[in-house]
C-alpha cells in the first residue's frame, strides 16, 4: 500500500550508486515517474491507488516531501481491469505547460497544469477514450501538434490533435495494432 520514490547518486568515476533519500508516494504500485524539463519537479503515478503525485527535486538531487497528490475517480466497462482508476504514465508536453496522464481504469486522458506558486497540480482538461480501450502510454510527435496514445485493452492507437493554446485533445484516428487476421 505504501510505495516509494527513491533518489540515487551515481559516481561516474567509480561506478558506485548510492541512495540519497526516499519519499512515500502515499499509494500503491507507483509505476511511472518523470521530471519536468527544469528538473525541479518529479511526477509519479500510483497505478493501484489511482493517484498522481508531485514532488520537488532539491538542488542536491534529493526528493523533497510530496507537494501535492490528485486522486482520480471512476471506472469503466471492464470489471476485470477497470474497476477503478489506474493512471499508468505521465508525460510533460513539449512546451512544459501540460502534463498528460492516461488512465487505463477510467478510459480518460487527464491534462494537468503545474501551479508553481502554490506547488499544486491543477486539472485543466480531460478527454474520454473509447470505453474499454484502456489508455496506457502517450507520445508527442516532434512537431508538438499530434499525440499518440496506445490503448492496452483493445489493442489500438489513438491519434489526437493537440491544441496548445486551449490545452485540449481532439481524436483524429484510431488504428488497430493487430493484423487483420
Amino acid at each position: 500500500e505504501n510505495g516509494n520514490v527513491v533518489s540515487y547518486s551515481f559516481d561516474l568515476k567509480t561506478g558506485l550508486i548510492k541512495e540519497l533519500n526516499r519519499q512515500s508516494t502515499a499509494g500503491a504500485l507507483p509505476c511511472h515517474l518523470s521530471l519536468d524539463s527544469t528538473g525541479d519537479w518529479l511526477f509519479v503515478v500510483n497505478y493501484l491507488s489511482g493517484s498522481v503525485c508531485l514532488f520537488p527535486v532539491q538542488d542536491n538531487g534529493e526528493i523533497g516531501p510530496m507537494a501535492d497528490q490528485v486522486h482520480h475517480v471512476g471506472q469503466s466497462i471492464r470489471s476485470d481491469r477497470q474497476e477503478g482508476p489506474h493512471p499508468h504514465f505521465v508525460l510533460t508536453e513539449l512546451s512544459c505547460n501540460y502534463h498528460l496522464v492516461p488512465d487505463l481504469g477510467t478510459d480518460e486522458i487527464y491534462l494537468y497544469r503545474l501551479d508553481r506558486k502554490e506547488n499544486r497540480l491543477l486539472l485543466h482538461n480531460s478527454v474520454k477514450t473509447k470505453l474499454g480501450a484502456g489508455p496506457r502510454h502517450i507520445a508527442f510527435h516532434p512537431n508538438g501538434s499530434w499525440v499518440y496514445v496506445i490503448h492496452e485493452l483493445d489493442s489500438t492507437i489513438g491519434v489526437y490533435s493537440f491544441d496548445k493554446e486551449r490545452g485540449s485533445l481532439s481524436l483524429i484516428q484510431v488504428v488497430s495494432t493487430l493484423p487483420s487476421n
